[in-house]
């Protein structure tokens, strides 16, 4: 399953959903939680056209840093 989308746990132990997206709908990746935030890795995205479903391999690593309230 690709998502952009970014889900929270908060204190409460309820999901919610951040305001913030990926760039891409990204799948398969490796995430690494620190100190600093968590640590993603790599993984896959989907992209669609009339030829039908395009996979592609990425080599980004990134960091996510939740800042909100939760």
């Amino acid at each position: 399953m690709y998502n952009r989308e970014i889900y929270v746990l908060q204190k409460d132990s309820a999901w919610a959903l951040s305001d913030v997206t990926l760039p891409k709908g990204y799948s398969y990746g490796v995430s690494i939680p620190l100190k600093e935030g968590l640590l993603c890795i790599g993984g896959e995205w989907c992209e669609y056209d009339a030829q039908g479903a395009h996979m592609t391999k990425s080599d980004r690593v990134f960091m996510i840093r939740h800042v909100g309230r939760g």
